[in-house]
């Protein structure tokens, strides 16, 4: 396998050439063949693997906000049940207040 950096050295090379002469001297014409040039196959499968990493990485990204919209769900309800809490906790005190005045 040709490292990703190596690849991109040779495409800029090859693409400033053309004719057959393109692939001669690039190192790694023992890997061309029936299946064509050893160095675009490897572009190739680069570009490929490249696609689903990102594919996979927007799943993620897709998965996440699904669970982030469901947090947010959440805090919004719990938040809601503090401020019933506080109007009770509020509530409670003043009847406290009233009932010890009238000791």
């Amino acid at each position: 396998m040709i490292e990703r950096k190596e690849i991109i050295r040779i495409l800029r090379r090859m693409k400033l050439e053309h004719g057959p002469t393109v692939c001669i001297g690039c190192g790694h014409e023992h890997g061309c063949g029936v299946h064509g040039c050893a160095v675009v196959n490897e572009a190739i499968v680069a570009i490929n693997t490249a696609e689903a990493d990102l594919a996979n990485k927007q799943r993620e990204i897709d998965a996440l906000r699904k669970a982030n919209e469901g947090l947010r769900y959440l805090n919004e309800h719990l938040a809601e049940k503090n401020r019933k809490i506080n109007q009770e906790n509020e509530r409670l005190r003043i009847e406290n207040w009233w009932l010890r005045r009238g000791e």
